[in-house]
């Protein structure tokens, strides 16, 4: 696991286990969806979405498998909004080129798009998911509360970790 592809803290975050691995914690979900009409219009533009990818796989020869990868990016999607060619291909358990490919056919029907502006290392961030998570959270936001910050505004690994390390047990007297 990459901890730094996880860039959506209202997804949730990685913490450190007390063995040295790296566990993604889900965020709690919200409290109550509320079905505005902003909501539904993503929803909508989401589902429009898959329906054209849905045709387009029509004139290809395996359909099923696109779809199938297409369906399960887009579910982990739906768990941390930003992704990578390399993040892709290990969630999919398939080469870089195949996710590369996906990732592609994602964009090409709007529901990716490249966030960084790079030509190596980029991000591509699901901007309809993002807009309809921060559309449902309450109109007031406790004060502690974060907004979703964009890639360029994460913290570098030279910042301390937020994590506190474990102390080796004191010995015992006899």
């Amino acid at each position: 696991m990459i901890p730094e592809s996880f860039r959506a803290p209202a997804a949730g975050s990685v913490i450190r286990t007390l063995r040295g691995y790296h566990a993604f914690v889900p965020a709690p979900p919200p409290r109550r969806i509320i079905y505005d009409d902003a909501l539904i219009s993503l929803l909508s533009q989401a589902d429009a979405a898959l329906s054209e990818l849905s045709g387009l796989g029509r004139y290809l020869p395996n359909p099923e498998l696109l779809i199938a990868r297409a369906m399960s990016l887009l579910d982990e999607l739906f768990i941390n909004p930003y992704t990578t060619v390399a993040r892709a291909a290990a969630h999919l358990g398939v080469a870089l080129p195949t996710a590369q490919k996906t990732i592609r056919q994602l964009v090409d029907i709007g529901l990716l798009q490249e966030s960084t502006g790079r030509e190596w290392g980029r991000t591509w961030l699901a901007r309809p998911i993002l807009d309809a998570v921060n559309e449902t959270k309450p109109a007031q936001q406790s004060a502690r509360s974060k907004p979703v910050r964009q890639p360029s505004e994460l913290r570098t690994s030279k910042e301390p970790s937020r994590v506190r390390k474990r102390s080796p047990p004191k010995p015992r007297p006899r």
